[in-house]
């Protein structure tokens, strides 16, 4: 079973909040978006077109660690 705060999908408008909103730099959105890429890489999330959501691996691991 799934927690309540199990990790959400991500949209493009999410990550740019993460990264600090319209005034981000390069830096900070490009650092972004190379951890997708590494984690997408490592196969913990799974990029779908302008979505970007956690494998089940990811989210099981999730739940685990809240253990």
């Amino acid at each position: 079973m799934l927690a309540s705060n199990t990790p959400a999908t991500l949209t493009p408008q999410l990550l740019q909040e993460m990264a600090g909103g319209a005034g981000e730099t390069f830096s900070e959105r490009d650092r972004y978006q190379r951890a997708v890429r590494n984690l997408a890489a490592g196969g913990l999330l799974n990029v779908e077109g302008r979505l970007i959501v956690p494998t089940r691996a990811a989210v099981l691991f999730h739940d685990l660690e809240e253990l």
